[in-house]
């Protein structure tokens, strides 16, 4: 019976696992030949090439193989470690120096300056997807082609996870500005684009000449594959390596294989079930309290995970910094909600239209369709590619939505800010929360430096979603890998959102 491999850190409470600690280099296949392709399934596309236009989970796997940073986080314990800069210089609370690392090149041949790194976040500040990782930079300055100094508009307890986040990885300001009508991805990182064929894959090739440590395979084939099953069964017959989303339904049939390895880290990614304040009926306190109390979330996990999954009451994932799992949640009282409804002139329920992405949470949908059935409510269940559901997303024509919360780095700000905060509505803020007073509650915990003063303004945040429930969080994920016994090197990040393929090597 193969082991499920479960490893929690305490400390930090942070989460991890590292596989196969092998030569990297290795690419032998058990028969003795070559094998210099390993072949990933995932379950959803992307919507684009460009890193800054969408901030999922999947673009910033991808991300990390294209591009680079100024700093880094190390995947096994999150710590923060050079990058692109070699070394930074902290002059005051609002000023910071970073000194960047000679000889290193962008793929298509042009050497990295620091006006790079000034164009880059400059344009992330002007992205819609990236805007609130840069959002305490004032602005930033060229000392000469190897230093740049990054002016804050506030102090920041977040600004070097931010700068370690591949939301603020650094592009070449030649070449974006020569095709800005062809973009493709041309970083620093450990291996370059090849190409992407929408809704089928998108492959990558070694960077030989990377600065840092080199790619394990020579290339990384991303294949999409929405059905659960039929990753399970290209798994079982080689036609992959790795199962990027497994379905929990089928981990006692890869516990039992023999030719199979199952990875199940409990992590920081959260759930959760948005309700639009642009859709009339969710305008109204009592609704969103009456379809808090309908959920039943245990039922959820069971039905959707099979179990594999913890009930969350706040949006941050347990162990991560500033989270507070003391915020009470709603326990499921069909009654209390009915009363709320006609409270507020919804005796007999209303509907509205949940989108979810892909097909992956389309079990959840169904279970929360039915149990807010119980209370007269309709909801009509649309599943979408990941271009409709940004589309959807950024034009805020969404009524509600599933979604889900991986923090790319450790800091509370990161979710808190990105989903709700009113500033983030063209990007993430699904719900389009704007409120004044938990902006002011973000704005001061982000600048307080005491530990005890900032856990104190975290928590009110905290307690604010609850209160408001412009989302519900419903639970965080195990983060699970299904690969071939012969895959190694697989590491489960213990921070951030993005899976780490540049390890994985065949042995």
């Amino acid at each position: 019976m193969k082991k499920i491999v479960c490893l929690l850190l305490s400390a930090v409470m942070t989460l991890s696992l590292l596989a196969g600690c092998g030569s990297s280099g290795s690419a032998a296949s058990s028969g003795g030949e070559e094998k210099d392709t390993l072949i990933i399934a995932v379950d959803e596309d992307i919507s684009g090439l460009d890193p800054f236009a969408q901030n999922t989970s999947l673009q910033n796997t991808y991300t990390i193989l294209n591009y680079d940073s100024l700093l880094s986080l190390d995947p096994a314990t999150g710590a923060i470690q050079p990058g692109l800069a070699e070394s930074y210089d902290i002059i005051s609370a609002t000023e910071y120096v970073f000194h960047l690392r000679s000889g290193v090149k962008f793929h298509e041949g042009q050497d990295l300056k620091a006006s790079d790194v000034k164009f880059s976040l400059e344009r992330a500040a002007a992205s819609t997807g990236m805007a609130s990782k840069v959002s305490q930079i004032d602005h930033v300055e060229v000392e000469d082609d190897q230093t740049v100094r990054i002016f804050l508009n506030t102090p920041s307890t977040t600004i070097l996870n931010n700068l370690a986040f591949c939301g603020t990885s650094i592009m070449c300001e030649e070449w974006c500005n020569a095709n800005k009508d062809s973009f493709k991805n041309n970083g620093t990182g450990p291996y370059k684009f090849v190409e992407w064929k929408p809704g089928e894959s998108v492959t990558y090739e070694r960077n030989d000449d990377y600065w840092g440590e080199k790619g394990a395979m020579k290339y990384l084939e991303f294949v999409v594959k929405t059905e659960a099953n039929s990753r399970t069964i290209a798994l079982e017959t080689g036609e992959i390596d790795v199962n990027a989303a497994p379905a929990t339904i089928d981990f006692p049939r890869f516990e039992s294989s023999e030719d199979i390895e199952l990875y199940s880290v409990p992590s920081t990614q959260v759930a959760y079930m948005s309700m639009s304040y642009n859709y009339e009926p969710f305008q109204k306190l009592e609704v969103r309290q009456a379809i808090a109390y309908a959920l039943n979330k245990q039922e959820i996990i069971d039905g959707f995970l099979d179990g594999y999954g913890v009930v969350k009451t706040t949006i941050l994932g347990s162990g991560q910094q500033y989270s507070d799992d003391s915020i009470p949640g709603y326990e499921q009282d069909i009654e209390k909600a009915k009363q709320l409804l006609a409270q507020v002139g919804y005796p007999d329920g209303f509907s509205f239209d949940l989108a979810i992405r892909g097909e992956s949470r389309s079990v959840e949908a169904a279970i929360i369709q039915s149990q807010l059935a119980a209370i007269g409510i309709t909801v009509n269940i649309k599943k979408m590619e990941g271009a409709a559901y940004t589309d959807l997303a950024m034009n805020e024509q969404m009524q509600a939505n599933l979604g889900s919360w991986q923090p790319a780095t450790s800091d509370a700000d990161n979710p808190l800010r990105n989903l709700l905060y009113s500033s983030s509505k063209a990007s993430s803020n699904d719900s389009r929360y704007n409120n004044a007073d938990y902006d002011a509650i973000l704005d001061a915990a982000i600048q307080e430096t005491d530990p005890a003063k900032a856990q104190e303004l975290y928590s009110q945040a905290q307690m604010k979603i609850y209160e408001d429930i412009p989302m519900i969080p419903l639970f965080a994920y195990y983060w699970n890998i299904a690969a071939n016994k012969h895959v190694k090197g697989v590491v489960i990040p213990a921070v951030g959102d993005a899976m780490v393929y540049k390890n994985m090597y065949w042995e």
